[in-house]
């Protein structure tokens, strides 16, 4: 599956939900389009924040696992993305795994 057919896979699977979400990822980018094929027909819902925000409206609980970067090796930028996705909606859970900086020491 390439990168098109997967966004549009994972758009029609978030849009067709009913009760839950489980979603999990190293890196996450709130504002991404999952449908672009047509830059002229590109529409906000198509995006992955408000797709989420929408469903977790219809009572949808959504389960977000995100890996929260403590360390300088491994700096993926998580601290906006979990305030901005616990920001969207109370049905909407992020649960936070650290990553560990070098040598399997944390740093702050």
């Amino acid at each position: 599956m390439d990168g098109k057919d997967f966004f549009k896979a994972l758009y029609h699977s978030i849009l067709n939900a009913k009760k839950r979400i489980y979603f999990t990822a190293w890196w996450l980018v709130p504002e991404i389009y999952l449908i672009r094929e047509n830059p002229k027909r590109v529409k906000s819902y198509h995006r992955f924040d408000h797709l989420l925000k929408k469903k977790a409206g219809q009572g949808v609980e959504i389960y977000i696992l995100i890996w929260k970067d403590l360390g300088k090796l491994l700096n993926l930028g998580s601290a906006g993305t979990i305030e901005k996705l616990n920001k969207l909606h109370p049905n909407i859970k992020v649960i936070i795994i650290f990553c560990l900086g070098r040598g399997g020491k944390t740093s702050r």
